[in-house]
């Protein structure tokens, strides 16, 4: 089977329009699967195509590239790294701290107490007095966030360095699977 390069087996068909069909990746929502293929030939349409991959097809291809890339490509933009949190559609930021002192004194008496037989006054013969107290001091803090993020907004929110990296990135990744490394 004689050498064929990238340009010349993706040829009109393309490749990332099969790509976002199984999955939709953020980074290329500003840009058509035709730019993309585009930017992949220009790059790498040079390059001799690995000898099993025409058999195979660009279907096959598309899931075998979701398929291994997908991670990679999602973490890109990942955004638990940053403090700054860019991928948030909005964030709400609640904080919260509840000072609670309180202090408790229950004190009882209990007399028991009996008269003469002529007289009216009472006098006492047997009782118990009990005092107790109970501090309760707590401090409680919370904090609650909460967040609606969005990765295409992470991406939106990125520098047009950091784009241009995220897209040459995938488009290697791409060209790695379909070409050899020899030219």
């Amino acid at each position: 089977m004689p050498d064929i390069t990238l340009s010349e087996f993706l040829g009109v068909q393309g490749i990332w329009g099969r790509i976002l069909a199984l999955s939709p990746f953020p980074f290329i929502a500003q840009f058509t699967p035709e730019f993309m293929d585009k930017h992949l030939i220009l790059n790498h349409g040079d390059k001799i195509v690995f000898h099993k991959i025409p058999s195979l097809g660009l279907d096959y291809v598309a899931q075998d590239a979701v398929h291994n890339f997908t991670q990679k490509w999602t973490d890109l933009i990942s955004i638990e790294s940053l403090q700054l949190n860019i991928g948030a559609d909005n964030t709400r930021k609640v904080s919260e701290t509840l000072t609670h002192a309180e202090t408790r004194i229950n004190t009882q008496e209990n007399l028991n107490k009996v008269s003469a037989f002529n007289t009216d006054e009472l006098i006492t013969n047997d009782g118990s007095n009990s005092s107790h107290s109970d501090d309760i001091d707590f401090n409680k803090t919370r904090v609650l966030t909460d967040e609606d993020l969005s990765l295409e907004q992470a991406y939106l929110n990125l520098s047009l360095k950091q784009k241009n990296i995220i897209i040459s990135t995938v488009n290697s990744d791409l060209a790695s699977l379909f070409t050899l490394d020899i030219y």
